[in-house]
């Protein structure tokens, strides 16, 4: 699997995972042991340190979490900080009292309380999130200089989201916008409500994260979904595949005829593929709603580091932004510029691109038409006949200027070509001029829009297929297009 920019947008979902580009979002670690993770040279998992220390991650010892939003990783780390400034003495119960507005009363209640369940209080009183953090035992024997956040450029290929509904109703900045685009609204009126995909959704297996340890546990380094789950399955209760796809998109009265036996359903941008079919572990990711945290289950090499803010950093921008007083806790509503959030990342596709197969320079284009139909697709679905976009005239040229970037994306020289027989008309030309060869690759305007001369309109509920897409053979002319 590798970077594929021309299905951008597409919405993958591969039995019970969707498919992600790596690299394209931030992720961000908080933690309270810089020194520790330091010393180590890699951010990894408990299992994989062999270590017993529950420490911030309770009962997840065999992954690691980020959040999305440098936000919210700003607000755990000043969390988390105010924790162990408690617990060292920096601050005491009447300085939280003045800053949670807290009476006498209320004072005599609380101070018998740990120092992570006080700070609790004040982020209640403030109405601040709440980062859920279990404990304070983590906060022995540190320094300031230990609290810092991680910043990484995600590494996974695949995201596990259990609840797409309650994902789509999050209006915080670690709501992944692809996942809340209007094609997902409109899939929910095709499918049963009581479905992943459906607008009443009860989810995925909630224990997946569970059945991960136990695979790694046994040495195993990929997960299919629903294995665990089909192995209590009983025989006399039906199918279980019939079972998987009512999971997915709900029992076959609810959804489109055409839909029957499919295992590869195509709505909109959306490809639902139930065909079985394993993970590997260290590509995914899972993504915690309750907590807005993503969870992996691969070691991080501190040279993958893309920046690193120490609480200080963090301190000193939440004071510059609160008029010259430092603040409690980080205020949420704050943007840190430069952070790539989830919100704005875009989903798309990891179907495998073709690589171009072939003796001649004809063969191996003609080998990339599928991917050539998906560029002129992707030109086509944004033309909204806009007469001060187009002036009246097709898209030919915008096409021709598609497949021209796609085939240098494959190392194959090209250029756009415009000729006039009957009507004026822009094609691509592929050339190698080791080889000295040329063909000519274009989609005939008749196919896409109607009309003549200058003057053309789109012709609606077009999509493009392989045999629409002509390659052949002309002479090679080195003044045409040699440097």
């Amino acid at each position: 699997m590798r970077d594929n920019p021309w299905m951008k947008n597409q919405l993958y979902f591969r039995y019970g995972f969707w498919d992600l580009e790596p690299n394209a979002n931030m992720m961000y670690h908080v933690t309270p042991k810089l020194s520790a993770i330091l010393d180590s040279a890699e951010l990894s998992s408990r299992a994989s340190r062999n270590s017993k220390v529950e420490g911030l991650g309770g009962s997840h010892d065999v992954s690691v979490s980020y959040y999305g939003s440098l936000n919210r990783a700003a607000f755990t780390l000043m969390y988390l900080y105010r924790i162990w400034q408690v617990k060292e003495g920096i601050l005491t119960i009447h300085d939280l009292a003045e800053v949670a507005g807290w009476d006498d009363d209320l004072i005599a209640i609380v101070e018998r309380q740990q120092p992570h369940e006080l700070v609790d209080q004040v982020r209640m009183s403030l109405g601040a999130p709440n980062p859920i953090v279990l404990g304070d035992s983590w906060a022995d024997g540190l320094t300031e200089d230990d609290f810092a956040i991680l910043c990484f450029k995600n590494p996974c290929k695949h995201l596990y989201v259990q609840d797409l509904l309650k994902l789509s109703r999050r209006s915080d900045d670690t709501t992944i916008k692809a996942l809340t685009q209007d094609s997902i609204q409109e899939l929910r009126h095709n499918v049963a409500p009581r479905c992943y995909f459906g607008s009443h959704s009860d989810g995925l297996d909630s224990s997946i994260y569970h059945e991960i340890r136990n695979l790694l546990h046994k040495g195993e380094s990929q997960i299919t979904y629903g294995e665990a789950s089909e192995r209590s399955w009983h025989s006399g209760w039906g199918n279980y595949e019939d079972r998987i796809r009512e999971v997915f998109i709900g029992p076959s009265y609810y959804y489109p005829k055409e839909w029957y036996g499919q295992d590869v359903i195509q709505f909109k941008n959306i490809t639902i593929d139930l065909r079985r079919q394993p993970v590997t572990i260290g590509d995914l990711c899972l993504y915690h709603q309750g907590e807005q945290e993503f969870q992996i289950f691969r070691s991080m090499p501190m040279s993958d580091i893309c920046a690193l803010h120490t609480i200080r950093d963090i301190l000193r921008e939440a004071k510059e932004r609160n008029g010259g007083v430092e603040p409690f806790f980080w205020d949420m509503g704050y943007d840190i510029e430069g952070s790539q959030s989830w919100a704005d990342f875009e989903l798309s596709t990891w179907e495998e691109p073709l690589e171009p197969v072939g003796d001649t320079l004809c063969e191996r284009v003609a080998s990339l038409k599928p991917e050539i139909c998906v560029v002129a697709q992707e030109v086509y679905d944004e033309w909204d006949e806009d007469e001060f976009e187009y002036f009246g005239g097709g898209i030919c040229h915008l096409i021709a200027d598609a497949i021209v970037d796609y085939l240098q994306s494959r190392n194959i020289d090209a250029i756009p070509f415009s000729q006039q027989i009957d009507e004026v008309h822009v094609f691509t030309i592929a050339y190698d001029e080791n080889t000295r060869e040329a063909c000519e690759i274009d989609i005939s305007p008749r196919i896409y829009e109607s009309g003549s001369g200058y003057s053309w309109a789109k012709i609606e509920g077009v999509t493009f297929e392989p045999n629409h897409v002509w390659v052949g053979p002309i002479d090679f002319e080195d003044d045409l297009w040699a440097d």
